[in-house]
């Protein structure tokens, strides 16, 4: 009697296993269709900017004009002739009549799902409009400290002068240095491989169920992943996140993805040297560090001391952000900062960011004969 019954408690956990994945796929696929465009953009949306490149893996299209889309969001992205997220798809010079600052990033320098004017490029090129300063936005997707370095050398390389360069480190730069990113034999950029396919990971986030419950745990309880990140989250944000606050994420990938971003910005800081253009690293929060109340960050002691040995200038953005949970509210200040269920900053976290930077370059920016527009 016992081998037929667990016979059917296995079928019984296999079926509510599969009904479980198929209404975790179905919401999926209800937001999918939501998030459809109408006829009239389809076109347009289709039109694809992201490009790969041979030696830093990937880029913007130069000179696009065309709807992009962030998930439910749609904002117009324009690029110009050197393939930079702009105002408009301009020509941009080699040499630039006024002193030129380099920003250059990830996503969180791209700015989906905002305007570009509501971005931190933007906004630090508007403060200075008619002072002397041309601010020129390299940040692009999934971009970290090796793709930072590999790009900013083929620009150097084929004549494009600047005065000044920021890097904005993100959060996510460690693990992809870690994990998704190598140098191939020509010293070129190039995706790592993917890693096996695991099927208990997958069901889990695929898991309507198993999702909501780490959901509402987050809720009731913010903290950095328990196990490691060996038990999936519902996104990756958590994971990507943890390494700051979770001594396990260290170990997993943490150590080596710090490590390895460390070498290739002292590469990239060595060779602005050899031009005598100086750099100033910045690093901010994501809406994690606020809710696991990460003040003392990783992010930051890391960076701060990486800086002082590299002889670079250094601007933390987590007292500004900070200083809007302590004011706000935790809750009232994710809400206000990014962009809803994203990471991403909305328009006003955007002008917080550039705020913040601006006053923490205010040294270098008036070295280099920029003045704030009154």
């Amino acid at each position: 009697m016992i081998a037929p019954r667990l016979t059917l408690l296995a079928a019984t956990a296999l079926v509510l296993a599969a009904a479980d994945v198929g209404a975790g796929r179905l919401r999926t696929m209800l937001t999918e269709w939501r998030q459809q465009p109408a006829a009239g953009e389809a076109a347009d949306l289709a039109r694809d900017f992201r490009v790969q490149h041979p030696v830093y893996s990937h880029d913007l299209a130069p000179g696009f004009e065309g709807a992009a889309t962030w998930g439910p969001i749609r904002y117009r992205m324009r690029t110009n002739s050197l393939g930079f997220r702009d105002a408009a798809p301009r020509a941009v010079p080699a040499r630039g009549a006024a002193p030129r600052l380099l920003l250059i990033g990830d996503s969180f320098l791209e700015g989906p799902g905002v305007d570009y004017a509501s971005t931190v490029p933007a906004l630090v090129a508007a403060q200075y409009a008619g002072r002397g300063l041309d601010v020129l936005n390299a940040g692009v997707l999934s971009y970290s400290p090796v793709i930072y370095w590999k790009k900013i050398a083929y620009l150097l390389e084929r004549g494009l002068q600047f005065d000044a360069a920021a890097v904005f480190i993100d959060i996510s730069d460690i693990q992809d240095e870690a994990a998704w990113y190598r140098l191939d034999g020509a010293g070129h950029v190039v995706e790592a491989a993917a890693p096996p396919f695991d099927l208990l990971h997958a069901w889990m986030r695929a898991s309507l169920t198993f999702r909501g419950l780490v959901k509402a745990s987050q809720l009731i309880y913010p903290h950095a992943p328990i196990a490691g990140c060996r038990v999936p989250e519902p996104n990756d944000y958590g994971c990507r996140a943890g390494w700051t606050a979770s001594p396990l994420v260290m170990d997993r990938y943490g150590r080596e993805g710090l490590r390895l971003a460390s070498e290739r910005m002292s590469a990239l800081a060595a060779l602005l040297r050899r031009h005598g253009i100086p750099l100033v690293v910045v690093v901010y929060p994501w809406p994690q560090q606020l809710w696991w109340n990460d003040r003392a960050s990783q992010q930051v002691r890391h960076w701060r001391d990486w800086s002082r040995r590299d002889g670079v200038e250094f601007v933390e953005l987590f007292t500004p952000f900070f200083d809007e949970a302590d004011a706000r509210g935790t809750r009232q200040a994710v809400d206000r900062y990014f962009i809803p269920g994203d990471i991403h900053w909305s328009a006003e976290g955007h002008e917080l960011a550039a705020a913040g930077f601006s006053r923490g370059a205010s040294g270098l920016l008036e070295r280099l004969g920029a003045r704030p527009v009154p």
